[in-house]
């Protein structure tokens, strides 16, 4: 079977007599917006130009010296800018012979120098069966099909055969040794629907083909059809299936192993279904430097260079969590422990929620006590705590030595402010004397660790002292509000946002 091709022909004289012979639609274009209205005609000239000279590849009769044009039955698929010819010859013997094939169009000359020698050139798809005088195909006949009996590859199959009445082309396709190889030739018509034991997929209709096709497995197939040159191939359907995973990959500086496969085995083919599934497996990897601790880990070994929400293993227990790391304030390698930004989440909240954490790590959160206890038990840690107040002013304070002593009271240990920036420093984290968290237990409604229910009366889960409310960053969300039960820092102004973070050092 001759493969065909797509081809565009633009031949700019023969788009010039095409202008001319549509110009007459020109003439006609009142004075006014003339200008564009013949832009716009002559693009739609051209675009229909262009779709006329899409085609597929002509497909010629070739042959040397047969005694009429159609009775030759080899055929070439033409390159591009070629037309069919038949040249009229007479041999030293005086007989008349006829040459087919392809030939540039440059080179055709449609001339009769004598009644023994003549060419002929033409443009359609076996046009070269009649010419210099000699008749074609009759009109009563079977389509003109592919016709070879030794099993051959697709595009292999130049021999043609012109059927009889009542005959279609037909294709028989096997797999031999995983190679699909194609017999081709004319068939009748009811032979063909027995062929196929009645097991028929049928394929469009028209005036011009008709097909059925019967696929006896993945590889083989049987097709029929009634239109010149159609049993080029079988187009049944191969669903794709997955090959083999490939071996894992060596762990990335992203801390993960890679493995792919590819949908070959086989690989769709005339439209089937692609496989389903994912192309690209990915795994965590387990090495040290593969389980970081916390963000400034995540910074130092380069896996993260972006503030956002990272895995990370707690050092003691192995735990898998995920944590919102600050990579920009200071440096980066911020853990987030507490985020309040926009009041969804209710901070007002019993002993094990506090314990364990809530909220998203995405939004508004609290990460766990047993957490923060676990990662700051392993080195020393600086806490920083941002704030926003409802008036857009920002503030920041930065504590020496944090961490938390272990469950159930998880102690505040925290050393003197580092830094600060527009904060009232008469209030501080670490001054133990003035009512701050320092040194205190956690304590909330149903798990007080005083005498009072300092939780209850300030509706937060913190460490209180003496239910001192000038530092009371979990308490009520009331931006801009001026209480004693509302998110504070530095006065009793409620908060608009609050960030409290550790970071290794």
């Amino acid at each position: 079977m001759t493969k065909v091709i797509p081809r565009v022909t633009l031949n700019v004289a023969h788009f010039i007599s095409y202008i001319h012979v549509s110009a007459v639609t020109l003439q006609f274009v009142p004075r006014s917006n003339s200008t564009m209205k013949v832009f716009t005609t002559l693009v739609a000239i051209w675009s229909i130009y262009i779709f006329q000279q899409y085609v597929e590849a002509l497909i010629c009769l070739q042959c040397d010296f047969v005694e009429q044009p159609r009775y030759c039955k080899t055929v070439i698929s033409c390159p591009d800018d070629d037309s069919c010819f038949v040249e009229k010859q007479a041999n030293a013997f005086s007989e008349i012979g006829y040459n087919l094939g392809c030939l540039a169009k440059r080179s055709c000359r449609n001339s009769v120098l004598s009644s023994s020698h003549c060419t002929q050139c033409c443009d359609k798809d076996l046009c070269n069966n009649a010419g210099c005088g000699e008749q074609g195909y009759p009109y009563q006949r079977g389509p003109v099909c592919y016709s070879c009996d030794n099993p051959s590859r697709e595009g292999r199959c130049h021999s043609i055969d012109v059927c009889r009445e009542g005959e279609v082309c037909s294709l028989n396709g096997e797999d031999t040794f995983g190679t699909i190889l194609f017999t081709s030739g004319c068939m009748p018509k009811d032979h063909c629907v027995t062929h196929s034991g009645g097991d028929l997929i049928v394929g469009r209709r028209s005036d011009v083909t008709s097909t059925l096709t019967w696929s006896r497995g993945l590889h083989d197939c049987f097709h029929c059809c009634d239109a010149d040159l159609c049993n080029t191939n079988c187009q049944t359907k191969v669903d794709g299936k997955w090959g083999s995973w490939t071996a894992w990959s060596l762990c990335t500086s992203l801390c993960y192993l890679t493995r792919t496969r590819a949908c070959d085995n086989p690989a769709p083919l005339h439209n089937g279904r692609d496989c389903a599934g994912l192309t690209m497996q990915t795994h965590d990897c387990y090495t040290d430097q593969c389980q970081p601790k916390d963000c400034s880990e995540l910074l130092s070994s380069g896996a993260a260079r972006r503030s956002g929400v990272y895995n990370i293993t707690t050092p003691v227990t192995q735990m898998k969590i995920q944590v919102y790391c600050d990579m920009e304030t200071e440096g980066g390698g911020w853990t987030i422990f507490q985020r309040r930004f926009n009041g969804s989440e209710d901070f007002y909240r019993n002993f094990s929620d506090y314990e364990n954490g809530f909220g998203s790590v995405h939004a508004e959160h609290w990460l766990g006590l047993k957490y923060v206890y676990e990662i700051t038990s392993q080195g020393s840690y600086q806490l920083r705590v941002d704030i926003l107040r409802s008036n857009g002013s920002r503030g920041y304070d930065v504590y020496g030595e944090f961490s938390l002593q272990p469950g159930t009271n998880y102690t505040l240990n925290i050393g003197s402010r580092l830094r600060s920036n527009n904060v009232d420093t008469s209030y501080s984290f670490s001054d133990v004397d003035g009512g701050s968290p320092a040194g205190n237990a956690f304590s909330t409604y149903d798990h007080a660790v005083t005498g009072s229910n300092c939780s209850g009366q300030y509706k937060a889960g913190w460490w209180f002292n003496r239910c001192f409310d000038y530092i009371n960053l979990n308490s009520l969300y009331r931006p801009g509000q001026s209480a004693t039960d509302c998110m504070a820092y530095d006065s009793r102004f409620c908060l608009a946002a609050s960030t409290i973070m550790f970071k290794r050092v």
